[in-house]
């Protein structure tokens, strides 16, 4: 069974960690605002202060997710330009999750990113030396499936897939599981 869910209390807890320092309570609220949990009449703005309130304090992961909120066609807030220099910020300041949209980003040509494959592999390649397991799948899958212009290589590629499943990848898992079926 799901717990209830109460957004006011758990609004009320983020706060207090924010209150005290703690930085992610400001992107959590930000989160609960932007995923329409918390009720209010402008929750992308709400959404925006709170993630800008956590950047000024350092914070990647804001970073990340305030570039993602202006990148986003829907928000009343797009603005492309804005979250592209952030994003690319985010990616700078060693947030994954930023290098790994802006490596698909380029590889697809996704606006306001122009089809730049060689940056597209180079950040999957550097993100991939270091272990991260999402940019081992999507490295494997490319090679495997000779995708974005890339020579095929099987061997490579499976090998890729194999360490990011052994890193807890499910993607790289289920892949695995229909490769040997």
């Amino acid at each position: 069974d799901a717990l209830p869910i109460y957004p006011e209390k758990a609004l009320e807890y983020y706060t207090i960690a924010a209150e005290h320092s703690y930085v992610d309570g400001f992107v959590d609220i930000g989160d609960l605002y932007h995923e329409n949990v918390l009720p209010c009449d402008d929750r992308c703005a709400m959404a925006i202060s709170c993630y800008q309130k956590a950047i000024a304090f350092g914070c990647t992961r804001a970073e990340y997710n305030l570039a993602l909120e202006y990148l986003d066609e829907r928000s009343p807030y797009v603005n492309k330009e804005e979250g592209s220099e952030i994003m690319r910020a985010s990616a700078r300041h060693d947030s994954n999750e930023a290098r790994l949209f802006l490596a698909m980003s380029y590889m697809r040509g996704k606006e306001p990113f122009s089809k730049n494959t060689a940056t597209g592999m180079r950040y999957l390649k550097d993100m991939a030396a270091s272990g991260d397991g999402a940019a081992l799948y999507y490295l494997g899958k490319i090679l495997v499936d000779r995708l974005y212009g890339q020579e095929r290589n099987t061997d490579e590629g499976l090998l890729l897939i194999r360490m990011a499943a052994d890193k807890g990848f499910l993607d790289a898992v289920n892949d695995l599981a229909h490769f040997y079926e």
